[in-house]
Order: structure tokens, then C-alpha cells, then sequence
């Protein structure tokens, strides 16, 4: 289908692939063939491995490339087996001698992906004009390399680039066993050791333990991604602490984990955790929360919607959590948050069949998406949702609008609570 209508887009300059595994490999020569201002191009991979000589490594002079490795559930003795991969030698070519003029690179993969790449020659690359980086879960430099001093690579790359902006790189780091495969060896070390004036990022994603010790590197973040590892009661009031000297922040995607939590501290309660990381953050527009237990311990829409109740500037909410039985159905527990906050303009919500402590093994039972409609004074109306979930035979979907106006029996209730219905 692709390669029929080609050429009806010779003024086409980006195309990224987003299947399961990659394309037939001479979609691509179509695309570069008819498509000669086609400078941003992005491929998904899966459990097929490259062509080494694939077509997808002979486009020239790009601005951007992405390769995003699909998630695939895996057992835990498959995820110890995790080999090292290189990739193919083309791709090298391409990106370090063929596009100097590069903006944006990604390999794009977590740690519950089936593949985990060497991207070490990424270092050896010097793009001028480069502001987005994204390493993902790979192995990025060797072991006898000193992580984040002045003649480590990671260090001499970073120094290389001043115009970098958007930061994305392992949450883990690993060593290479004789017979190629990865030992984990903890968390990333500090990030770099220079001057303020060198690194002015505004995006950064990995952990947060990078975050902590280079705070004076990151004071000027507008956008957090700290979803590489969970965090548990024990590192909160520091990650609270953490997240006041970033003044800017108005992005913030974090997974927590209250598994193992002291049930006498207050850490323990979900409501107050999201309350004191959203009080840390008050210019906060966007906040993305994951939450794993491999316990019963979950909240509810209602404690979700108290949290929220002194962030007046947050517009989008996404929430992954563990389904509870006794939750409102999807679309009302959103209501709730939306009326309590009708600042919100977008929520999603994803809710898993049961607990997991690990976040590429969770299994989603619903997930739903409420576009939330406003009239000119800012109250909100209404809803667009969009709603997928599992079924007693099969998967069931919808798509439907959802009134948020009060009906004639909520009024008199609300009247009759503040004591202001007449009785005759």
C-alpha cells in the first residue's frame, strides 16, 4: 500500500514505521526513491532481526532517525539471557558519515524489551546541530571507561554539544560476561563533571539518582521522566526535596512502588505521596504517573482527585494503577476528578487486571481517554472518551460522549446537603 502511493508524496520529509517488526525492506527504496525531501525517517523492530544491508541505512543527509525496539512479554530467565547486539554497519555509515546536519537520534527501548543494543559509536558522532538524544536501555560504554569523568566518552560527547536540550539515557548500567551477555551493575553514576554553561538541558529522562547528584547541570528542566525504575517510600522525601529546586518543571512522568512501605507512614498513602509531589511542583502541567504493587495496596479515583485539589495549572493527567474492586466505573471515577478540577483538559487512565512489581509484565484490564470539553468561562461541560478493555469473550471498545452537567436529582441533592431545600 505504502509503496503504491510513494509517489503521490514527493513533498513528503518525515515517515516513521509503528508496527510489530520492520517493514519489507523495499518499502524503504520506494520511500527514498520518490521521496527525495524525506529527511526524518524512524523504524519500530521487533523479534526479526535487521537486514544488515537493508535499504533503510542508504538515505543521506538526515535531520532526524529513530529506531524503537516493540515490547514483547518475556519470561524472567529470557530477560537474564539478554544478549549484546550490534548494529549493522550501514546504520553506522549513515548517521556518522552521511548526516552531519542530524537533530534528533533515538534507539528507543526499555529493559522489558527483547533486545538490548550496543550504541557505543553513537559517542564517536559530533553533530553540531544536534539537541535530542535518546539511548534508552543500551549499552553506551565500556566498563574500564571512568562514567562521567573528563575523558570518559559520554564526557568528551556532552562537552562536544553544547546545543543539546532533550536528554534520554539508561536508567541501569552493565558490564559484558565472556560469553556476551549482560550483569547488571546498578544505577548510572553522576552524569558529568562540568560547567553549568556547557549543559543546558530542558528534557532529561533516566534516573533519578543522576537527577539528584547533577542538580546544579538541570535546575532549568521543564520536562522529568524518572519511569526507568520505581520508587519506594524510602527514597520519597528526597525525591521531593529533589523536585522543589527544579522551579521550571512543568512535565513530570514517575512510577511508584509502595510494596514494601512502613503501613505506620504516611508515605504509605498514595493520596499524600501524589499531594506532596504535585505541592513540589506547582507549575506542573503534565503529570504521568505509574503505580506497580505486588500487593492489594492501591487507591482510589477519589484519592486521586484529593491530590489534585492545589494544582490549578495541570492540564493533562495520565494514571496507571492496579484495578481495586470497589473503584467507580472508568468513566465516572474521571468525572469525579474532572468536576473536583476542571483545569484538567485531558485524562488517561489504565488500569491493571492485578498486581505487578514490574512494569513490562503488567497486564492491562482497561484503559480509557477523556478529552474534556469546556465553555468559554473554563467549566467543564463534558467529555470525549475513548475506551478499550477486555470483555467476557473478546476485547470490547467504544467511543462516546459523556455529559458532565449536574441532572436535576444531583442539584437538590447538593442543595439538600448545605441545608437549603425548603421542605413543603
Amino acid at each position: 500500500m505504502i509503496e503504491n502511493l510513494a509517489a503521490n508524496f514527493p513533498g513528503l520529509h518525515t515517515f516513521e514505521w509503528d508496527g510489530l517488526e520492520t517493514p519489507i525492506d523495499h518499502m524503504w527504496l520506494t520511500l527514498r526513491t520518490h521521496c527525495p525531501r524525506l529527511k526524518n525517517i524512524g523504524s519500530s523492530v521487533g523479534t526479526v532481526d535487521l537486514i544488515p544491508d537493508s535499504h533503510l541505512f542508504d538515505f543521506r543527509d538526515l535531520v532526524s532517525f529513530s529506531l524503537v525496539v516493540k515490547w514483547r512479554e518475556r519470561s524472567m530467565s529470557e530477560r537474564r539471557r539478554k544478549r549484546l547486539e550490534q548494529l549493522p554497519k550501514p546504520l553506522w555509515r549513515m548517521l556518522l558519515k552521511h548526516s552531519p546536519n542530524l537533530e534528533t537520534l533515538a534507539f528507543a527501548t526499555t529493559p522489558a524489551a527483547p533486545r538490548f543494543y550496543d550504541v557505543r559509536p553513537v559517542m564517536s558522532g559530533r553533530w553540531p546541530r544536534l539537541r535530542n538524544l535518546t539511548l534508552g536501555e543500551t549499552f553506551m560504554e565500556n566498563e574500564d571507561s571512568s562514567f562521567g569523568h573528563r575523558s570518559s566518552p559520554v564526557m568528551n560527547f556532552l562537552l562536544d554539544h553544547p546545543n543539546l536540550r532533550n536528554l534520554s539515557l539508561p536508567g541501569r548500567r552493565y558490564s559484558i560476561n565472556p560469553q556476551n551477555r549482560l550483569t547488571h551493575e546498578g544505577f548510572l553514576m553522576p552524569l558529568v563533571r562540568m560547567p553549568y554553561s556547557m549543559l543546558r538541558l530542558e528534557s532529561f529522562s533516566g534516573s533519578v539518582f543522576v537527577v539528584m547528584r547533577e542538580l546544579r547541570h538541570l535546575r532549568m528542566l521543564k520536562h522529568l521522566s524518572l519511569m526507568c525504575e520505581d520508587h519506594d517510600s524510602y527514597h520519597l522525601p528526597k525525591l521531593y526535596a529533589m523536585l522543589k529546586l527544579l522551579p521550571s518543571l512543568v512535565t513530570l512522568k514517575i512510577w511508584i512502588d509502595l510494596s514494601y512501605s512502613d503501613p505506620s507512614k504516611e508515605e504509605t498513602d498514595h493520596a499524600r505521596v501524589f499531594h506532596s509531589i504535585l505541592t513540589a511542583c506547582p507549575k506542573l502541567q503534565q503529570f504521568d504517573l505509574i503505580c506497580s504493587t505486588e500487593s492489594k495496596l492501591t487507591f482510589s479515583f477519589k484519592d486521586l482527585s484529593y491530590a489534585l485539589r492545589d494544582s490549578p495549572q495541570l492540564k493533562k493527567l495520565s494514571v496507571t494503577k492496579v484495578y481495586k474492586s470497589s473503584d467507580e466505573d472508568m468513566v465516572q471515577g474521571t468525572a469525579r476528578i474532572v468536576r473536583d478540577n476542571p483545569n484538567l483538559e485531558r485524562v488517561e487512565v489504565k488500569t491493571a487486571q492485578g498486581s505487578w512489581s514490574y512494569v513490562g509484565a503488567m497486564s492491562l484490564r482497561k484503559w480509557g481517554k477523556y478529552d474534556v470539553v469546556h465553555d468559554d468561562r473554563g467549566s467543564a461541560l463534558g467529555m470525549q472518551a475513548d475506551e478499550w478493555g477486555l470483555g467476557l469473550m473478546s476485547r470490547v471498545s467504544r467511543r462516546y460522549k459523556y455529559s458532565l452537567l449536574p441532572t436535576k436529582a444531583q442539584v437538590a441533592e447538593k442543595i439538600g446537603d448545605l441545608g437549603l431545600l425548603r421542605r413543603t
